[in-house]
């Protein structure tokens, strides 16, 4: 596939018949063209850094110009800056260092739900509200991301280059492998799900206590500061991935604080205490809406709702 086709898919100016080649491109030789896709991505991402003081204005009839430019650039520069490769791409250490230092910041919004491919192949999907901040490209010893809210991970397994998880509780280090996190620091909910694999979590909120190994289907929750391990049920952690909410084992306020992001609507709650929802159990689906939501919950808790379709916001009473 020529680098110019690849430039321009990666600036999303192909056409649905580039695209379709180019995804069958991939399908082809998944390890060999994803590194070529990715090592094209590579190059794209440094210029933008460096801004216009190297690449001219982008449109489509521009772009063999570009490339012809990247090139000759590359080469006057390789002893200094970055060396182009065949199978990839390596860069001085001060260079990519610098690279490695931009960091990507992704906030979902809420209502919605964002797959995303990180630099090493890694697949992370966000849940409605959460937010991923993540390098261009990772350092070459370790790759990190920062994560608050909802995600899921398939992380690309590479035995010599750790995949850690920082939230405002925990660091999760993990090899290769699939589990979900929910980390919600304003009410200090943290929750972990292994589906794959396995992983080492380590308390941040409390240095002293041992950092615990996770098998497939073990859970860990944050309580009073400390980590505990349960193990799943059943899958109710990825019912979010499918459409739905669980309304399982949460107070009232952090419940309508969940609503509030997967139905992107402002909810106030106008009463002096709050309805008990203790003994609920369940899931919702999302695309049938907040009344519906609401009108569930008040089968299990006393409490009236008011919902302004003009300014989007849900009164309880």
């Amino acid at each position: 596939m020529k680098e110019e086709t690849l430039y321009r898919y990666i600036t999303g100016q192909t056409s649905e018949k580039e695209d379709q080649l180019i995804a069958e491109w991939l399908e082809a030789d998944p390890q060999a063209h994803q590194r070529d896709l990715d090592r094209v991505r590579f190059i794209y991402e440094f210029f933008e850094l460096r801004g216009d003081e190297v690449a001219p204005k982008q449109s489509a009839k521009r772009i063999p110009l570009l490339w012809r430019r990247i090139g000759s650039y590359a080469v006057r520069i390789a002893a200094a800056v970055i060396l182009v490769a065949g199978a990839g791409y390596v860069a001085r250490h001060t260079t990519y260092n610098a690279i490695s230092d931009q960091m990507n910041v992704m906030q979902v919004p809420f209502g919605q739900r964002i797959e995303i491919t990180l630099a090493d192949g890694s697949r992370v999907w966000l849940n409605s509200g959460a937010k991923i901040e993540y390098p261009v490209v990772f350092k070459r010893n370790i790759r990190k991301v920062k994560l608050s809210g909802e995600a899921m991970f398939e992380v690309r397994h590479d035995g010599k280059w750790p995949f850690e998880v920082e939230t405002f509780a925990t660091t999760i280090s993990v090899l290769g492998t699939r589990f979900n996190v929910d980390a919600d620091e304003v009410h200090g909910h943290f929750s972990a799900t292994l589906l794959e694999g396995k992983v080492k979590v380590a308390n941040r909120l409390n240095m002293r206590q041992q950092e615990i190994i996770m098998n497939p289907n073990d859970i860990v929750n944050l309580s009073n500061g400390q980590l505990f391990v349960e193990r799943m049920k059943d899958e109710e952690a990825l019912c979010w991935t499918k459409g739905l909410v669980n309304i399982s084992g949460l107070p009232f306020d952090e419940l309508m604080s969940k609503f509030e992001q997967v139905f992107d609507v402002k909810i106030v709650i106008s009463r002096r205490t709050l309805p008990n929802v203790g003994n609920v159990s369940g899931k919702i689906r999302v695309n049938d809406g907040i009344e519906n939501a609401l009108h569930i919950l008040q089968y299990a808790a006393d409490f009236t709702f008011e919902k302004d379709d003009e300014r989007n916001v849900v009164t309880i009473r």
